[in-house]
């Protein structure tokens, strides 16, 4: 018998390559790292909004925007979707505040408390949080630019309070309601 070295070459070669090719087309790459929040719930599309993941609830509405978990106490907690979950994630909170203490919001503007006055002043929104509930504080400028505070009774009022009366008034004024006053 003989044997044509080149055609077994060739046929070894052949399967050889089949055989890699065919290693290549089984095994995915693998990801390097741990795999981001967006992949671990599969966020692709609005198709999908809610999650359910280790009895916690995740809502997402695209997949390169941030994902938010329902607490359990009913607050929410914003994740990076191309991060890893992690538990008890505690970021720093950056507040941006102008030299009189009146809170700048993302395009550098003063933030105010749209319509809503203290004896003719413009209350605005102040980097200073409340003592029980950590929200902004509202406060109207005097003349030396020096903040006052706003009160109900004893009890000082958050620019979330200040807010909530706005909604029962008509034009906006505070000093119009007798138990509200001003440092």
């Amino acid at each position: 018998m003989i044997i044509d070295d080149d055609e077994n070459d060739e046929e070894g070669s052949a399967s050889e390559e089949e055989e890699s090719s065919s290693s290549q087309k089984k095994e995915p790459a693998e990801p390097e790292g741990p795999m981001s929040l967006q992949r671990e719930l599969e966020v692709n599309d609005l198709g999908r909004v809610m999650f359910f993941k280790d009895n916690k609830i995740f809502s997402a509405v695209g997949p390169q925007l941030p994902i938010v978990q329902l607490d359990k106490d009913g607050a929410f907690v914003s994740h990076a979707p191309d991060q890893p979950y992690r538990e008890g994630v505690d970021e720093e909170m950056t507040v941006v505040q102008d030299r009189y203490g009146r809170l700048i919001d993302p395009l550098g503007e003063v933030r105010k408390l749209t319509g809503m006055k203290y004896n003719g002043r413009q209350l605005y929104y102040i980097a200073e949080r409340h003592p029980e509930n950590g929200q902004h504080l509202a406060a109207w400028f005097d003349d030396e630019w020096k903040p006052h505070k706003l009160y109900l009774g004893e009890n000082l009022l958050s620019a979330y309070m200040v807010l909530k009366v706005r909604y029962r008034m008509i034009d906006g004024e505070l000093s119009a309601f007798p138990e509200i006053h001003s440092e």
